[in-house]
């Protein structure tokens, strides 16, 4: 039934992706009631695991092969966030700061700060959008007081991929890289934005009041500014991008700065080591079983001391 709703891609149904969604749901609403768990029958293994058993409906052998066959009947229309060309990201950017520039009130001045700032820091270390929102306004504060001539820090605090925990995450980079994005003083103009609401900490990625932003106003002022591109000159986008649709189906900050940054490195040569280093692509050993996100040299390495990777990664953006 569910199926049958419109979709986002088909007005006629619901991609299998997303009604899966829905029986995890159920399947979770079962096991939580209280009247499944007044008596609850377990199994433990010699390791204190434990394996539940449950009157879910969902589990049973017929409903798990019915949704093998539906996803095999349904099939997947797949319509990935694009990466941008380097000269269009960078082209993107510009017309950012004329909007801070432009600006005739502090709120339309911070608003496009903030962002210029996402999209910058984003792409030079190949965060991806959720990680992006991490930025960190006390750490950024503290690596700034640090005499570096040659490098800066980017300060992320929370569960990067592959982790388990939250916990402070100190990136390096260079202070302009070799297209000229400086790095060093985004970073500087970001923490005065934020000092003049007199905040010395918290997320840096909010509005004037301190509210963390969605990534769905992030979309919107992309997809402003790829809109007016595209108006000046759409020879720069991909032939399959066309109009403002096409546009707004195509890039999202979450995928599309870090599909970017990837781009622009295979493009510019940078060692695989460095961009493995820098992306934490996920592995998977002889069986198929999901491995550490990194090799154990990497885990066990002291990143803000580990400068050259990041330093030939970071300089190519």
């Amino acid at each position: 039934m569910h199926s049958r709703r419109s979709g986002r891609h088909d007005v006629s149904y619901t991609q299998y992706k997303t009604i899966r969604k829905l029986r995890s749901s159920y399947s979770s609403h079962v096991r939580a009631v209280p009247q499944t768990n007044v008596n609850q029958l377990s199994l433990v293994d010699q390791k204190g695991q434990y394996v539940r058993l449950t009157m879910d409906k969902c589990g049973s052998l017929w409903f798990v092969r019915y949704m093998v066959g539906l996803k095999s009947r349904m099939g997947n229309v797949w319509k990935p966030n694009k990466g941008l060309l380097h000269k269009l990201l960078l082209l993107m950017i510009h017309k950012a700061k004329q909007r801070i520039t432009e600006a005739e009130v502090w709120e339309g001045r911070h608003k496009w700060t903030i962002f210029t700032s996402y999209i910058v820091l984003t792409d030079v270390v190949a965060l991806r959008g959720n990680e992006s929102l991490m930025l960190e306004l006390s750490g950024l504060n503290e690596q700034l007081k640090v005499e570096r001539s040659d490098i800066c820090m980017i300060v992320l605090y929370g569960k990067l991929k592959g982790e388990e925990q939250c916990r402070e995450h100190q990136i390096p980079c260079v202070n302009k890289t070799r297209s000229g994005l400086n790095i060093k003083y985004t970073i500087y103009r970001l923490v005065q934005m934020k000092k003049g609401l007199g905040l010395t900490s918290r997320p840096v990625i909010s509005d004037s009041k301190t509210f963390l932003l969605p990534a769905s106003d992030l979309d919107t002022m992309v997809h402003e500014l790829l809109i007016e591109l595209y108006e000046i000159d759409n020879s720069i986008f991909p032939p399959t991008v066309t109009a403002t649709e096409g546009i707004i189906q195509s890039y999202r900050v979450n995928r599309t700065l870090c599909r970017t940054a990837n781009t622009r490195a295979l493009d510019e040569n940078v060692d695989s080591e460095d961009i493995n280093l820098l992306s934490k692509w996920k592995q998977k050993d002889a069986t198929g079983k999901r491995m550490r996100s990194q090799p154990m040299k990497h885990n066990y390495a002291q990143f803000d001391l580990l400068l050259q990777p990041f330093e030939g990664y970071t300089y190519q953006m």
